[in-house]
């Protein structure tokens, strides 16, 4: 997230005595504290504008491949699997790229990874439009995927540098509802997109919409608190002509190398050896795979038993939407009950009080599977099966911004590798499972397959409920939630005891724990 993808050592590196910057201090700290608070109305403004719409413009285009396989099978001449690369290779790209692009992120800053993957995927989606290659195709899909994935690597830290703790779980709740929604969406675009304009349009509608992202993401600025710092320290240094003025904490002693063979290798070993990070990435990957094995149920439940064209089929998925859009409005009592708590314990936040919403939408999931397992025969009026994608939108957003937010507060300074660990399997088990589903719908039929997907989300409901009342002895109970745990109250005790020192160390402690 906003922290380096660094051991924790680093982090005690970086909390350390101002005195070696005592000859520079209150230049850096009264002008880095103005920096490093990018908060303005205006900078919230233009990065609302522009994660938002690039967040909808990869989900859209993620979900409306769905509805043109028809399409590719006709004019490649291929079988539907084949066809499928192209959604499941996609996916599989979101699965890689946080890997790389979350730990860039880290070192050379937040804007210049959205502008580069926004470039990227632009231009992988007009040599999609123009191929007539179906490997071109899917490879140049994969690659899109791959630039794409910056939501996913990016998104959660520039909320955690823009707002405080307090105050990130409505901007994580809009950033998680447009996650699940915008694969929601893409179908019934798709779809009528297909119909009316023919495949290529598709594409070159995404690209036309990377321009639009690009021009938005171009007037905002920077914020990663230490990057910021190490580029005020650059400045103060020149215009002092003094060499020994260094960025507080030690942070431009980092190697780039070194922070992204950390930042990625760490994630793969903290997912078998935490875990909470371990359930959590099963649950993860469980919630995301959903809306991939919907695109292969939905047109069989809706074309076969309800007799739906492409466009009408594709609207049923507005269901999911509408869900993720109501749990916004659950997003206040989730903060308010995390306050609550907070307060009781001091001021120190409860990681565990992140997940409160998250044990009544864990029920919502199962609820919307059998709903719509025993609802789709095509022996009822087709608003009720529709109707069923509600509680599963709302549960799986719900259960996103639970994790998303529990795993940052448990994992602290190392944050990002942790996200980046439970996000890992996700898209991965989405793109196998693209392919799986449409053997276990032909074989099981969608009463069947679908109440099978039932079962296993009631068995996963045991992950919110045993870390809501456990999991403080589970984190103590993991090596690296361990360490966490101890690091904060090291932190914590650092902070008491240089109550009115240096602002330096006021201002690092702050970028590092808000």
């Amino acid at each position: 997230m906003r922290t380096y993808p660094s051991h924790s050592s680093r982090l005690r590196r970086r909390v350390i005595s101002t005195a070696e910057y005592a000859s520079s201090e209150s230049d850096v700290s009264s002008e880095s504290e103005a920096l490093l608070a990018p908060r303005g109305e205006d900078i919230l403004v233009k990065w609302k504008r522009a994660v938002t719409l690039l967040e909808v413009m990869i989900s859209v285009t993620n979900g409306q491949y769905s509805s043109g396989t028809e399409g590719v099978q006709k004019d490649f001449h291929v079988s539907e699997q084949i066809a499928t690369l192209g959604q499941s290779l996609f996916v599989l790209g979101l699965a890689i790229g946080p890997m790389l692009l979350g730990p860039f992120s880290e070192v050379v800053g937040r804007k210049v990874i959205y502008i580069i993957s926004v470039i990227v995927f632009g231009l992988f989606q007009i040599t999609c439009a123009l191929t007539n290659n179906i490997w071109i195709l899917v490879i140049c899909r994969f690659i899109a995927g791959l630039a794409g994935s910056v939501p996913l690597a990016n998104t959660g830290g520039t909320i955690e540098d823009m707002f405080d703790e307090e105050d990130q779980g409505m901007p994580m709740a809009i950033f998680s509802s447009m996650s699940t929604a915008g694969p929601s969406l893409g179908p019934v675009v798709g779809g009528y997109v297909f119909m009316k304009l023919g495949l290529p349009w598709f594409f070159w509608i995404s690209a036309v919409a990377s321009t639009v992202v690009l021009l938005v993401l171009l007037p905002t600025s920077e914020t990663l608190a230490p990057l910021i710092l190490k580029r005020r320290a650059r400045a103060v240094r020149k215009r002092r002509n003094n060499d020994h003025i260094r960025a507080a904490g030690g942070a431009e002693d980092e190697s780039i190398l070194s922070d992204l063979k950390d930042g990625s290798l760490r994630a793969f070993k903290i997912l078998f050896t935490e875990p909470i990070i371990f359930s959590m990435a099963l649950y993860n990957a469980f919630l995301y795979s959903l809306i991939y094995m919907f695109f292969t149920a939905y047109p069989l439940v809706f074309q076969q038993n309800y007799h739906f064209d492409i466009g009408q089929t594709d609207l049923t998925f507005l269901g999911f939407a509408v869900g993720s859009a109501i749990s916004v409005l659950a997003q206040p009592l989730q903060d308010r009950y995390f306050r609550q708590q907070k307060e009781k314990n001091g001021g120190k936040s409860v990681p565990e009080s992140r997940l409160m919403m998250s044990l009544v939408a864990s029920l919502t999931i199962p609820i919307g599977l059998f709903w719509f397992a025993f609802t789709s025969d095509g022996s009822t009026s087709p608003l009720i099966p529709i109707a069923a994608g509600i509680p599963i939108g709302f549960g799986e957003t719900v259960l996103f911004i639970g994790i998303y937010n529990y795993i940052a507060d448990a994992y602290a300074s190392s944050a990002f590798t942790a996200l980046a660990a439970v996000n890992l399997p996700s898209p991965a088990v989405g793109g196998i499972l693209t392919h799986v589903s449409i053997i276990v719908y032909a074989k099981l039929g969608t009463t069947w397959a679908t109440a099978l997907t039932g079962f296993v989300s009631v068995a996963l409901v045991g992950v919110p409920y045993g870390l809501f009342f456990f999991g403080e002895r589970v984190r103590r109970a993991s090596p690296l939630a361990r360490e966490m745990l101890t690091l904060r109250d090291r932190v914590n005790d650092s902070v008491r005891n240089q109550a009115g020192a240096a602002p330096i160390s006021s201002l690092l402690l702050h970028a590092f724990y808000p």
